[in-house]
């Protein structure tokens, strides 16, 4: 205050050297003695031009300091005492200019430096004596590129250094590239130089900013302020017309103890789809739509200016509430935030620290700022406590719109943290976790619940590549009706600088409570593999602790497409008697089955649009199978199956073996098949089954083993079978029996049930059976001489035709019926003799190995789906 008392004092110094100097040299010289007088003082391009004087004033038609200063009909009223002594009485200025556009250069510069002289020079005794300026209108301007501001001022100064000013302030500038103009602005200034006290009188204008947009009405302004010496007061209200916005700023500063304390309000400061938005204050910003009220309340404290940063410093605190937001477009609303913060400044380093919350607990984050002016960096810290995903939290969906997978819905908790290091040119994220707890992942493939995982990078600069880090994963899994559970394993991803793409290592996932699937073991994955915004590929392994290495797989995902594809190797499960065992491995009841072997295979595996399809081959190396009795030794064969889900195998397939042993042998079995499946239920369809028995062959051709049947009928034919062999099968002792039986039986399958009706064997041609017994004649020799005669033709009883009809109903006793023709040439002369006898022979070992190879092929059948038929 003091230099513009002494930058005054030097322009009233100007108009009195010309007024004092009027009466002794007149007007002819007295604007050339002045104009030396200005030049004296140090003033340089200044003029004063004096029109007319009298004894009591004088007018100045022009006073012109540089360009900056420019008055006009300038009014001097004075008392000469005597020659030497000119009172200045009163100074008149009805127009003139000032331009501050430029404060630091031209006549401004050349004022301050002789201000400056005079703060050198010894105080006077006496304080400087002024006469009243009355100015009636005075535009002070401010021009530039970026701004046009003019403030017209009326008012005077007394001689008793008292001051009334009013100032209309009209004009425009720019900030930010965003024009803000004021309009009918009218500030009223009191008070005393000498004291040094002003006030600003509550004074009212309007303010359009395109801060605000075109949409938002004029803000009204309401500024006052005392200024004392030991106190200065500001105050700043402002309200937006039709929009319900407040805002109040006060603020003290006390001179003596340069404490300065500010408080800033935003109250009621509504936001609506129709008025205030965001938007109008940053409209190159695509900010949601905003409903509600905003308030906020700043308060700051401290030492002002920082000269001591050990004492001098500003402390802070405030909060900030913002109503729900509401997305353009969308029936959703975000919930309303709350923060508190408080903090420090001192001019070189300011802190702040706060908590972010929401309502209905969806989020909660406590942040840090720690910021060196000098260095321009700062440390930035974040804990994510809470985030509520889906339900009533945030619907990522609506939240991300079209950049978040429509068919993706979360629900659950986040919650994570962040550190960072922030200078020029370089920012360092040292930490970040995130980690989720009890989330629902639902895609239109299945569900991933009760998911939990942790998130952690450290070290990473943008530009760069970053290392991530996921471990700590659990959760279940259910998709398509198939679930199973996982827990443990490490992810380890690598994101290139772009973010978009990256390689990634899986280890020691487990993966186990398997649901409808067949698999029982807990599986060990480990897998490799790459990313990017339209592809994800993948490449591993799993172990179980009883088979060591399991199965490997490769493949991809096109993001894009939502399809992919992968081939998946089962290596041979080696399976042993004492050992490995089937049920050891799968959920399937398999009775006392027991294998020993190799078993192995591959499947190339497709899906898209939630559709899985796919082919596979399933190699079978010198395999041994026991069960209930019956052996199989030597299992070999290779299946194509060129469909999976549901299963097809088109082209015949072809298994053989070394021999079946169920209480007879059956050497050399063959099978030639193939499998479709007709809605829920597989067929088989039996091309051949061969096998060699009784001394020769067993066959089915063109068999059909349908699961959506109650019954399936087969037809077994039989070549050459050797009636010796068969005739050993029954309860015959000292029985010799040549020839050979060809036929049919069919077989009926029903359930665990066997039915044979009107099965026939005949022989190929004549044979000869023998029978000699003793402890038979014994026992028939009451049966008088045609029981003799009998046995006496059957020790050598040569057929010309002999078969055999087999029945086995639902119900009853097996039936099997011998005829033959034939006589004993060395009885009664080759008597033709026709014998019908019901044997008793047991042909229940052929049944039940017939039986359990149906059972085996149904059951390997319902196992191709998910919904066994019972």
């Amino acid at each position: 205050m003091s230099k513009a008392l002494k930058i005054l004092a030097v322009l009233i110094a100007v108009i009195a050297a010309g007024s004092a100097l009027v009466w002794a040299f007149r007007v002819p010289i007295i604007n050339s003695v002045v104009e030396v007088v200005i030049d004296d003082l140090g003033i340089a391009n200044a003029s004063v031009q004096v029109s007319e004087l009298d004894l009591s004033s004088a007018k100045l038609s022009e006073v012109q300091l540089g360009h900056e200063i420019s008055l006009s009909e300038v009014t001097v009223s004075y008392q000469i005492e005597d020659w030497s002594n000119v009172n200045l009485k009163e100074i008149i200025i009805p127009r003139g200019v000032i331009d501050i556009s430029k404060p630091e250069s031209g006549i401004w510069r050349e004022l301050q430096a002789v201000a400056g002289q005079s703060k050198s020079d010894e105080p006077a005794a006496e304080p400087l004596e002024i006469p009243d300026v009355v100015f009636k209108e005075i535009d002070v301007v401010a021009k530039s590129e970026d701004t046009d501001l003019v403030a017209t001022l009326e008012g005077q100064i007394t001689g008793s250094r008292t001051l009334d000013i009013k100032m209309r302030v009209g004009g425009k500038y720019k900030k930010f590239e965003k024009w803000t103009e004021i309009r009918a602005g009218n500030l009223l200034f009191s008070g005393d130089l000498q004291d040094e006290r002003f006030k600003l009188s509550p004074t009212q204008f309007t303010v359009q900013s395109e801060f605000l947009g075109a949409e938002i009405p004029l803000l009204n302004v309401l500024v006052s302020g005392d200024l004392g010496k030991e106190f200065a007061n500001f105050s700043v209200k402002a309200n937006a017309p039709n929009a319900s916005a407040n805002a109040d700023f006060s603020a003290t500063y006390h001179r003596t103890s340069e404490i300065v304390e500010a408080d800033l309000k935003l109250e009621h400061f509504s936001f609506t789809p129709e008025g205030l938005q965001p938007s109008h204050f940053y409209p190159d910003l695509k900010l949601p739509l905003l409903t509600g009220d905003v308030a906020s309340h700043f308060r700051v404290k401290g030492r002002f200016p920082f000269e001591d940063s050990e004492k001098d410093g500003l402390l802070f605190d405030g909060d900030l509430k913002v109503g729900k937001a509401t997305l353009p477009g969308e029936d959703y609303v975000l919930p309303a935030l709350e923060t508190t913060y408080s903090g420090s400044f001192d001019g070189q380093h300011l802190a702040l620290g706060g908590e972010l919350i929401s309502s209905g607990e969806v989020l909660a984050v406590d942040y840090m700022l720690d910021f060196q002016l000098p260095e321009n960096a700062a440390k930035v810290s974040a804990q994510l406590h809470k985030l509520k995903v889906g339900g009533k939290g945030i619907d990522p969906l609506k939240l991300f719109g079209k950049s978040w997978p429509v068919d993706i819905k979360i629900n659950g908790q986040i919650s994570g943290g962040v550190e960072a290091d922030i200078a020029p040119n370089k920012t360092n994220i040292s930490k970040f976790k995130l980690a989720g707890k009890g989330l629902n992942v639902t895609t239109p493939e299945g569900v991933i619940d009760r998911l939990g995982f942790r998130v952690k990078a450290k070290d990473y600069q943008p530009g760069n590549q970053i290392n991530v880090t996921v471990d700590k994963l659990v959760g279940r899994s259910r998709f398509k009706g198939y679930r199973a559970s996982f827990n443990g394993g490490t992810i380890n991803a690598t994101i290139d600088e772009s973010l978009q793409a990256g390689t990634y290592s899986l280890s020691n996932l487990k993966l186990s409570g398997f649901q409808n699937v067949p698999w029982k073991l807990p599986v060990t994955v480990k897998s490799t593999g790459s990313f990017n915004l339209n592809e994800v590929t993948f490449k591993g392994q799993g172990t179980t602790d009883i088979t060591g290495p399991l199965l490997s797989w490769d493949g991809k995902h096109l993001l894009s497409k939502s399809n992919g594809s992968v081939k998946v190797e089962l290596w041979d499960i080696p399976f042993s008697r004492d050992g490995l065992q089937v049920q050891d491995l799968a959920k399937i009841d398999t009775g006392n089955l027991i294998l020993d072997g190799d078993v192995g295979g591959t499947a190339n595996i497709q899906w898209s649009a939630g559709v899985v399809t796919g082919d596979a081959r399933v190699s079978i190396d010198a395999l041994d199978m026991e069960r209930d009795g019956i052996f199989i030794e030597g299992v070999n064969g290779t299946i194509e199956v060129d469909q999976l889900l549901p299963i097809k195998i088109s082209k015949a397939q072809t298994i053989t073996a070394r021999r079946i042993f169920a209480g007879l042998p059956i050497n050399d079995p063959e099978l030639s098949f193939r499998v479709f499946q007709d809605k829920d239920a597989p067929v088989l369809f039996i091309d051949r089954l061969l096998l060699q028995i009784f001394g020769g062959a067993a066959e089915i051709r063109d068999g059909v083993i349908d699961l959506a049947n109650e019954t399936n009928d087969l037809q077994m034919n039989f070549y050459k079978l050797s009636l010796e062999e068969l005739m050993s099968l029954g309860e015959f002792e000292d029985v010799v029996a040549t020839g050979a039986l060809s036929g049919r039986i069919p077989l009926r399958f029903d359930g665990n049930k066997l039915i044979i009706e009107n099965g026939k064997l005949a022989a190929d041609g004549p044979g000869v059976v023998k029978m000699k017994s003793d402890q038979a004649r014994e026992a028939l020799s009451l049966g008088g001489e045609q029981t003799k005669l009998l046995l006496d033709i059957l020790e050598n009883f040569n057929y010309s035709h002999l078969s055999l009809e087999i029945n086995k109903p639902e119900t009853g006793e097996d039936v099997i019926a011998l005829s033959a023709k034939g006589g004993n040439p060395n009885v009664e002369n080759n008597r033709p003799v026709v014998l019908n006898v019901n044997l008793s022979t047991n042909l229940d070992k052929i049944f039940n190995t017939i039986l359990e190879a149906y059972r085996l092929s149904e059951e390997a059948l319902r196992a191709t789906v998910r919904d066994r038929k019972k």
